[in-house]
């Protein structure tokens, strides 16, 4: 569940594009385009709370997009949703900011969510193969933090959890300005300006 306008705000900017490039007579897609290796993140500052969503291709993070189907490839899926549920890891902030996770959600969408063992139709597995073949981990943190002025950096070790990450599309939402940045494999380290 989110709790802020600002992180509101943010799944507005993540589904603006997606939803100004779609034309009224097309169905609805479960997920937009994405490009392999590039991930979102946005992040949303409101007075002592930080909140942060990633979107990222599962192929950046397991290697693949389609449904797990061995055991390698189950376990290559658990072991990602844990290091996803440890954003302090994955998300370096100042420890002078005092900052504890207040909650975190991850999730997998796509990659064959709706392939439950029977067919719909024609229109049906083209959705379900559309699901297949594209899905992303979404994972949602909010952090509560003492000094949360005392953010001016963030170093994303998420590129060394997850070494088919390339790059990160970054949206900050301040109290008083809007930036948009990216951070790469070669440049994790993200400067704050709000």
């Amino acid at each position: 569940m989110r709790g802020t306008l600002s992180l509101a705000s943010l799944l507005v900017l993540f589904a603006g594009p997606a939803l100004a490039q779609q034309q009224p007579d097309e169905p609805q897609r479960q997920l937009g385009a994405h490009e392999h290796g590039a991930g979102k993140l946005g992040i949303a500052f409101e007075r002592r709370t930080v909140e942060m969503e990633f979107e990222v291709p599962a192929n950046d993070i397991v290697g693949f997009e389609h449904t797990a189907k061995t055991a390698e490839q189950k376990q290559a899926v658990s072991q990602a949703r844990a290091t996803l549920a440890k954003p302090l890891t994955l998300i370096k902030l100042p420890e002078a900011a005092g900052c504890k996770v207040a909650s975190k959600s991850v999730k997998l969408v796509g990659g064959g969510a709706h392939d439950h063992g029977h067919s719909h139709g024609k229109a049906s597995q083209a959705k379900a193969k559309e699901a297949e073949a594209h899905s992303e981990f979404h994972a949602e943190y909010k952090f509560t933090c003492t000094k949360p002025e005392l953010i001016q950096t963030i170093e994303l070790d998420y590129f060394k959890s997850f070494p088919r990450a390339q790059k990160l599309q970054i949206t900050i939402i301040g109290d008083k300005a809007q930036t948009k940045v990216d951070a790469t494999r070669d440049k994790p380290r993200v400067e704050i300006k709000r």
